[in-house]
């Protein structure tokens, strides 16, 4: 909302940038249908890219740079180094017994929401979907990006849109 520190005043710009993003968001998941409603985050942040360009709150440099920018790149980490704690070792498994754990649960929703005549977790596929997991989250520490895992939230949010596959 423009605040740039704690003592400063609320933007009011910002704040219409920040109104016209939620409010597009929320209107196109309660009264959009079909792919309107299953693109409500990306229809919203282009509504606040517009109100945002409307009020003056992108700069042309902005503009002009992300033309530039190419449409494809690979990260380019700025401090790469390997380095093996022995004292996180511990933490570290635990970490990963509770992302499986959690992995496993969430894919086992998945597999309820999919059959309706669910009974037990399908754990080939449970063990696909961590193998496919534990390969991106190494892919992602190889190239200095963040950890990846499902998110129990967006299977929720795939229920209640409908927005599901087979």
């Amino acid at each position: 909302i423009g605040l740039r520190n704690p003592s400063a005043a609320a933007d009011l710009p910002s704040i219409a940038v920040a109104a016209v993003t939620l409010l597009v968001i929320i209107a196109t998941s309660v009264w959009g249908n079909g792919a309107v409603k299953l693109f409500t985050a990306v229809i919203g942040i282009v509504a606040g890219y517009l109100a945002a360009m409307l009020l003056g709150q992108l700069p042309l440099t902005f503009l002009s740079s992300l033309i530039t920018l190419p449409l494809f790149t690979l990260p380019r980490p700025a401090l790469f180094e390997w380095s093996f704690d022995p004292v996180l070792l511990l933490p570290f498994l635990i970490a990963g017994l509770a992302g499986s754990l959690k992995t496993i649960g969430n894919l086992t929703t998945c597999q309820k929401i999919h059959d309706a005549g669910w009974t037990r977790p399908d754990m080939k596929n449970c063990g696909r979907g961590m193998f496919t997991e534990g390969v991106t989250n190494i892919l992602a520490g190889v190239f200095g990006g963040l950890g990846q895992s499902t998110s129990s939230g967006n299977i929720g949010l795939s229920l209640a849109s409908a927005a599901l596959s087979v």
